[in-house]
Order: structure tokens, then C-alpha cells, then sequence
């Protein structure tokens, strides 16, 4: 007979983790821990919203993305028409380099944020699925032989 251990070693939690903050016994309740962990779960947001793998099968967390998505794409063309409106308010470069970064930055989360609500209720209702099963590629009767 091996001599094997099939206990299983505790787990080493790294800081920001879910569940570091309650590592051995803890109650939990530090605030330097939970902050680092809202911000490792708001960077994992960020990332598969921008990457576009952002998943869910909550209609509520659909409707809140396109929501959120069209009240920045409205706050940014909302700008553009304010820039557009009031030429002479805009007289140095600086200043109309700061709402353009603004304007970029809303448009391109409001975007991504339409997209992700797009891409999951698609999922959620079964047209992806029907797609792919409608545009399969089907093997040829020489490969089925072989």
C-alpha cells in the first residue's frame, strides 16, 4: 500500500480573493479586506466587459446593463451637442481635450455595456443557439466513410 495522504491541504487565500477576508476563522468584517475585494470583483467586471465575456442569465442584471449603457452614450452625445450649441465657451485646447476624454470614455463604456446586454439576452432567449444549429457545418459523406 502507497502511503498517501488523501486529507486535503487548507487552502492559501491571496488578498483580494473571495473568501480571504474570512481565512481562518475571521469574522470577516476588516474594511482594508473587504475593499480589496470589491475592487478585485469591479476589475473582474471591467475586464470581461471590455474583453466581452461578460455572462448572465439575470434578466435584471440585462435590463441594468442597457440602461446603464444608454444613459452614458446619451451623456455623451449630450456633450457633443453642448459643444456643438455653445462654440465660444471652448477657448483653449486643454479644456476641449478634457470633454473629449469624457466623451470617449462614456461612449466607449456605454457601448460596451450595450453590447454585453445585447450578447446575454440573445443567449437568454435561444437565438444563439438556433443560429449556430442553423449554420453548422456538416461533415461530408468521404469523411463519415473514413
Amino acid at each position: 500500500m502507497p502511503n498517501k495522504n488523501y486529507t486535503p491541504k487548507p487552502r492559501n487565500f491571496n488578498p483580494g480573493e473571495v473568501g480571504y477576508r474570512n481565512r481562518g476563522n475571521r469574522t470577516g468584517l476588516d474594511p482594508f479586506d473587504t475593499s480589496r475585494e470589491a475592487g478585485r470583483m469591479e476589475g473582474l467586471f471591467y475586464r470581461n466587459l471590455i474583453r466581452g465575456t461578460l455572462r448572465t442569465r439575470n434578466p435584471i442584471l440585462v435590463l441594468f446593463l442597457l440602461a446603464g449603457g444608454v444613459i452614458l452614450i446619451g451623456g455623451a452625445v449630450g456633450m457633443v451637442t453642448g459643444i456643438y450649441a455653445d462654440r465660444d465657451y471652448y477657448d483653449g485646447l486643454s479644456e476641449l481635450f478634457c470633454v473629449g476624454t469624457m466623451i470617449v470614455l462614456f461612449a466607449g463604456l456605454g457601448l460596451l455595456m450595450l453590447r454585453a446586454s445585447l450578447t446575454n439576452a440573445v443567449r437568454m432567449s435561444g437565438l444563439a443557439h438556433w443560429w449556430h444549429r442553423q449554420f453548422k457545418k456538416t461533415k461530408s459523406k468521404k469523411a463519415r466513410k473514413s
